[in-house]
């Protein structure tokens, strides 16, 4: 049976790793979102995301939130159903970002590890 896996609303319109993700010369980690924080603790948790995800402590990750310039646009901010689609994008990003870290021997891996 073929079944295709489906991504994310907001990783589908936004496929660049760039867009989401970067590392800083600090050895930090700056995780972008289209969302914003309406009271919902948006913010908190999809920082807390990538923590996870990165495996390193919360203080070493940034979130850029709501800025299109510098983020993916991921339209609109509603309830917690933010959390879940830009989460999930945010961890495939993040998932995808270290894989490519462990195959090529990046700097990023080495950023990871300081």
């Amino acid at each position: 049976m073929n079944e295709s896996i489906k991504l994310p609303a907001s990783l589908t319109g936004n496929p660049r790793l760039d867009r989401w993700i970067k590392f800083e010369d600090d050895r930090t980690v700056r995780v972008a979102s289209g969302k914003v924080e309406i009271g919902q603790g948006i913010v908190t948790a999809l920082a807390q995301i990538a923590a996870e995800e990165l495996d390193m402590p919360l203080q070493r990750v940034s979130l850029l939130s709501g800025s299109t310039e510098y983020g993916p646009d991921e339209q609109y901010t509603s309830s917690s159903l933010s959390v879940m689609v830009s989460g999930a994008s945010i961890r495939l990003v993040l998932c995808r970002s270290a894989g490519l870290a462990d195959r090529t021997g990046s700097i990023a891996a080495e950023l990871l590890a300081g």
